[in-house]
C-alpha cells in the first residue's frame, strides 16, 4: 500500500533491487527430523523473545523464492490422498457421533493423518497414542509445511480445532486489562491468547514464520494457533512483492505487512522485521527498533485497528538489550499517541518473562 511504499522509498529499496537480509543470522536448520525429534519436542508457550531469524528446514532462500505460491506439481492428487486419508479417521472415528473421545481429540486424530499425508516424508509416521503426543506431532507437521492449499474439508476442521483450543486456553479482551497509564497495558502470557484487533509478529525476512519444529519463539506460535491459512497469505504477499522488486526479495527492516488473524482471537496480525545488534548497540538500531512501533502504529491507524498488542520486538537471540528496547517502545508509543489523540483506544505492551514485566512497571509507573 502507500505507506509500506513510502517506507520502501525511504530505505532506497527498488523495483528489482534485493531488499537484504537485514543482518538476520544464519539460516537455522532441522537436521535429521525423525519421528521421534517431532514427537519429542515439548511446548513450552511463546518466550516473549523475538526469535526472528528461524527459517526453513531443508530449504534454502532460493528454494523459497521459487516455490510457487500455487503449491507443487500434481497437487490436486495429493489433496485427493489427503482428504481420503482424513476421510478414513474420520469415518473409523465417526466426528459427528458420540463415542469414548471428545469431538476435539477426533478432531485432532483426523488432522494428524491429514497432516503426515500431506507431508509426503512422514505419511507412515506411527502417531502417538495419548493427546499431547498428538497435539505435539500436529504443530510439529504444521511448523514444516511449506505455504499451500488443502483439501476444504481439511481446513474446516482444523479451523473447528484451533478455535477450541483457543477457547480451552482462555481469551483475553482488552477491557480485562487495567489501564497502567491513559490507552497503556501490560500482559504478561501468551500472545495469541489475547482478542485484540491486531498483534505484532517478530518476523523474519522471508515473511513465512518458524519452520523449525514446536519452537517455542513467537513467529511459530502465532503461525500454530493461526492455522495454515497464515502462512499461505503471507507467501501469496510475498510473492507478489517479488514480482515487484525482484525475485531476491526480503522484507526490510520496520515495514510491516498486515493479514488476517484466521483462528486467532485477534482480528489481524502485524508481521514486521525488527533490528538486530551485531555488536555494539548503535543509534541507527535504536532508531530501527522506533520505526518498527511507529511503521505498525501507522499502519493500525490506516487500516482502523483501535486496541494493539506488542510483542517485546529484537529482544532475546536479537541481541537488543531488553530494558534499552522496552524503554524505546514506551517513548515511542506515548509519542505517537499524543500525535494522533483519540486514534487507538489501547495499545497492550505483551511480555512474557517476569523480568521484562518488571521493566514495563517500572517505566510506566
Amino acid at each position: 500500500d502507500d505507506m509500506t511504499d513510502k517506507i520502501r522509498k525511504d530505505k532506497e529499496i527498488k523495483p528489482g533491487r534485493r531488499a537484504g537480509q537485514n543482518g538476520s543470522p544464519s539460516q537455522d536448520t532441522i537436521s535429521g527430523l525423525t519421528g521421534e525429534a517431532l514427537q519429542d519436542q515439548s511446548i513450552s508457550g511463546p518466550t516473549g523473545e523475538a526469535l526472528q531469524d528461524q527459517r526453513i528446514s531443508g530449504q534454502t532462500g532460493e528454494a523459497l523464492r521459487d516455490q510457487p505460491i500455487s503449491g507443487p506439481t500434481g497437487e490436486a492428487l495429493q489433496n485427493q490422498r489427503i482428504s481420503e486419508r482424513t476421510g478414513e479417521v474420520l469415518r473409523d472415528q465417526s466426528i459427528s457421533g458420540p463415542t469414548g473421545e471428545s469431538l476435539q481429540d477426533r478432531r485432532l486424530a483426523g488432522l494428524v493423518e491429514a497432516f503426515k499425508a500431506d507431508s509426503g516424508q512422514y505419511k507412515d509416521l506411527a502417531t502417538p497414542a495419548d493427546r499431547e503426543g498428538r497435539r505435539r506431532l500436529l504443530r510439529s507437521l504444521m511448523n514444516i509445511r511449506m505455504p499451500g492449499a488443502l483439501p476444504e474439508n481439511v481446513l474446516r476442521i482444523q479451523d473447528e480445532y484451533l478455535q477450541e483450543r483457543a477457547a480451552e486456553k482462555g481469551i483475553v479482551r482488552p477491557e480485562q486489562l487495567p489501564e497502567i497509564r491513559a490507552g497503556l497495558s501490560i500482559w504478561q502470557g501468551d500472545i495469541t491468547r489475547l482478542a485484540v484487533d491486531a498483534i505484532v509478529n517478530a518476523a523474519n525476512s522471508q515473511m513465512l514464520g518458524c519452520f523449525v519444529p514446536m519452537h517455542t519463539c513467537i513467529d511459530n506460535c502465532i503461525h500454530t494457533y493461526a492455522g495454515v491459512q497464515l502462512r499461505a497469505e503471507c507467501g501469496r504477499q510475498m510473492q507478489k512483492l517479488r514480482m515487484r522488486y525482484g525475485r531476491q526479495y526480503e522484507q526490510p527492516t520496520a515495514v510491516p505487512m498486515l493479514t488476517d488473524g484466521y483462528n486467532l482471537p485477534a482480528r489481524k496480525v502485524v508481521h514486521i522485521v525488527g533490528p538486530i545488534v551485531q555488536g555494539r548497540l548503535t543509534p541507527a538500531l535504536e532508531q530501527d527498533l522506533a520505526d518498527c512501533y511507529k511503521n505498525t502504529l501507522d499502519l493500525c491507524a490506516q487500516n482502523g485497528l483501535r486496541t494493539v498488542a506488542f510483542c517485546c520486538i529484537s529482544t532475546g537471540v536479537f541481541h537488543f538489550p531488553g530494558r534499552r528496547a522496552a524503554q524505546i517502545a514506551v517513548n515511542t508509543v506515548e509519542e505517537w499517541m499524543r500525535q494522533n489523540p483519540g486514534t487507538l483506544e489501547r495499545v497492550i505492551f505483551n511480555v512474557f518473562k517476569e523480568e521484562d514485566r518488571s521493566i514495563y512497571e517500572e517505566l510506566l509507573s
